[in-house]
């Protein structure tokens, strides 16, 4: 859905933090649906600036979490 709303030029987020009641009753959902998440929609109020992005060996690792430093390096060898 995100990249569709993008495709049209608008702006959008989720919103995994939601007060289920409180939705549902401003929403007016039946008492067999319930809202789990938001997905807010609009044009954006300023153009967004470009992101500096990180490497891959920046977000994510492979096998182990952190070596402890045992190849010099603070993810394991076998990480990317």
């Amino acid at each position: 859905m995100i990249l569709t709303v993008v495709s049209h030029g608008l702006s959008g987020y989720f919103v995994g933090y939601v007060d289920v009641r409180e939705a549902s009753r401003i929403l007016n959902l039946p008492d067999d649906i319930v809202c789990l998440f938001l997905l807010p929609v609009g044009y954006p109020h300023e153009e967004p600036t470009e992101k500096q992005l990180k490497t891959i060996r920046e977000i994510s690792f492979g096998n182990a979490f952190d070596c402890g430093g045992e190849y010099g390096e603070t993810t394991c060898r076998s990480c990317f």
